[in-house]
C-alpha cells in the first residue's frame, strides 16, 4: 500500500531532526543520503606540507659559506697598501740608527755559492741597515713619492741630500712578508740600480760590501769587476784619482749599460771637476730626471749650473 503524502513528509522531517541532533556541535547539518564535506580543519591537516631538503645538505652549505666569508674578509691584502707604504716612508725618514732601519728591511739576494747549481737567497738586511744609518748621520733622507712597478707592486723613492748637494737616490720595493710589509729589494743610483741586477750572483755579498765601503776599486773582488755596481763606482773613483782615464771608462760604461743613469749622475754632480761645459751638465741632469722625477730639487740644481 502506498504511503500517504503527509505521512511521507512527516517521516522525512523526523529523519532530518534526528540527523541534526547526532551531528557534532558547530558542524553544518547534512541531509540524509548526502555525503558530508570534510571540515576545513581536516583539509588543512591532510594537505601535504612543503617538501623539505635533507638537513645535512644545508649544514654543509652553511659551513662552506662561513669558510668563504672568513677567508675573504679576514685575509690581509696580498699587496702592500698605499697607507702602509706611507707609514714605512715616514719611518725611513725618521730612522737614525741601524736598529731603526733593520725592522723595515727583508732584502734577500740570490747568490750562487761555489759549487752550487741553484741560487741561494742570502739576507743582506744588516749591512744595508748600517749603510742607511751612515747616510742618515751625515745627510737627509727625504721621501719623494710612492710608485708602482710593472707588476703593480709599490716602491718608495727617496732622495739622499745635504742642503743643495745631491748624494744619491734610493728606491725600495715593498712586499708583504710573514712579519708584515717590508722592503724586499733595494735600488741605489750610485750602485748601478737594483741589487739583483747590478751585483754578480756568484759574488753578490762581497760586491755589495765593497760598494758600501766605497773602497779603492782595486780591492774589489775580481769577479765583481764585470758588474754595473763596479762600473759605477769606478767612474766616481776616477774623477778623484785618475781623471785622464775617465772618458774611456765613461765610453765603456755606456756601451755595457746603455740605459743606466749612474754615469749621468756622476757627470751632473761632478761636472766642474770634470771640466765639462754647462750644457753637458744640463743634459746629464735631464737624463737623471727621466728616471727619478724630482723636478723641484733637480730644477734648482739645474739652475745653479748657470750661476
Amino acid at each position: 500500500m502506498a504511503t500517504p503524502p503527509d505521512v511521507a513528509t512527516a517521516r522525512a522531517a523526523t529523519a532530518i531532526v534526528r540527523a541534526m541532533s547526532d551531528a557534532p556541535a558547530g558542524s553544518p547539518a547534512t541531509p540524509p543520503g548526502i555525503a558530508p564535506k570534510p571540515s576545513a580543519t581536516r583539509q588543512r591537516r591532510e594537505r601535504p606540507g612543503p617538501r623539505r631538503g635533507k638537513p645535512w645538505v644545508w649544514l654543509v652549505a652553511l659551513a662552506l659559506f662561513a669558510g668563504f666569508a672568513i677567508a675573504f674578509f679576514g685575509k690581509k691584502p696580498e699587496r702592500v697598501t698605499h697607507a702602509e707604504a706611507l707609514e714605512i716612508a715616514a719611518r725611513l725618514e725618521r730612522a737614525k740608527t741601524a736598529a731603526d732601519f733593520r725592522p723595515l728591511l727583508a732584502v734577500r739576494l740570490p747568490t750562487l755559492p761555489e759549487g752550487a747549481t741553484e741560487p741561494v737567497p742570502t739576507d743582506v738586511s744588516d749591512p744595508l741597515a748600517e749603510h742607511l744609518a751612515a747616510f742618515a748621520n751625515r745627510a737627509t733622507i727625504a721621501f719623494l713619492r710612492v710608485d708602482l712597478d710593472d707588476r703593480g707592486r709599490r716602491t718608495l723613492l727617496l732622495r739622499i741630500h745635504r742642503k743643495f748637494q745631491l748624494l744619491d737616490y734610493v728606491r725600495v720595493l715593498l712586499e708583504r712578508t710573514p712579519e708584515g710589509p717590508r722592503a724586499t729589494e733595494y735600488y741605489q743610483l750610485t750602485f748601478g740600480g737594483w741589487l739583483h741586477e747590478s751585483l754578480p750572483m756568484d759574488h753578490a755579498v762581497p760586491t755589495l760590501r765593497a760598494a758600501i765601503a766605497a773602497d779603492d776599486i782595486g780591492r774589489w773582488p775580481p769577479a765583481a769587476q764585470r758588474s754595473a755596481a763596479f762600473a759605477s763606482a769606478q767612474l766616481a773613483w776616477l774623477v778623484d784619482h785618475e781623471l785622464k782615464t775617465f772618458p774611456l771608462a765613461l765610453e765603456r760604461f755606456r756601451a755595457s749599460f746603455p740605459r743606466n743613469p749612474a754615469a749621468d749622475f756622476v757627470i751632473a754632480t761632478r761636472w766642474l771637476t770634470l771640466a765639462l761645459r754647462p750644457e753637458d751638465a744640463i743634459t746629464a741632469f735631464d737624463r737623471v730626471q727621466e728616471d727619478h722625477f724630482d723636478p723641484d730639487f733637480l730644477g734648482q740644481l739645474r739652475e745653479r749650473v748657470w750661476k
